[in-house]
């Protein structure tokens, strides 16, 4: 598999405002960022899908998902460990309680998921063989048309921009309104 490489700056500042906002904020700020990005990135797939009928076009959607990373760790050793999941996610929650008792907390990882979700989408992506019925009629070959990879390559610049710009526009407008709630008070 290629790898890419992809050189950013900025976001060091960025992380740390993004730290300095109380935890639901600051999560909040970030999932709709991402959100924002990951839709660009899906509206360049749906360019350049192909259109038989619309339906793997139209099945192209951006998923943002929020994991706590707390206590991860614990769990994975306890699991390597021997222990049951029950005795693992004991082990999970205690940690994230010592660290929330703590103020240790390590936050949230968010990231979000591109692409598309038809049952038939890696067929269109990556193509096949020639196919054949139990009979041994062939259906023929069906052509790649790849989507994902293209997109994310057109995209990626468009996508990081858009991250660091909608970060500091989410950062700065969380904080006025932290403001003006600690003004009414």
């Amino acid at each position: 598999m290629a790898r890419s490489t992809i050189s950013t700056s900025g976001f060091k500042d960025l992380e740390r405002a993004l730290a300095e906002l109380p935890n639901n904020i600051g999560k909040g700020v970030a999932r709709r960022t991402m959100k924002k990005a990951g839709e660009d990135m899906a509206e360049e797939q749906r360019r350049l899908a192909p259109v038989a009928n619309g339906k793997y076009r139209d099945s192209i959607s951006a998923k943002v998902s929020t994991k706590n990373i707390d206590g991860l760790a614990e769990y994975g050793q306890a699991r390597r460990s021997g222990g049951s999941r029950k005795e693992a996610s004991a082990a999970l929650r205690a940690a994230r309680r010592e660290a929330k008792a703590a103020g240790t907390q390590k936050g949230h990882r968010i990231s979000v998921e591109v692409g598309p979700n038809s049952p038939l989408s890696y067929l269109i992506e990556f193509g096949s063989g020639e196919r054949h019925h139990k009979s041994g009629k062939s259906t023929g070959v069906m052509p790649a048309s790849p989507v994902v990879r293209p997109a994310f390559d057109n995209g990626v610049a468009q996508s990081i921009g858009t991250i660091k710009a909608g970060l500091e526009q989410e950062i700065s407008a969380a904080t006025k309104r932290i403001a003006r709630k600690a003004a009414r008070r």
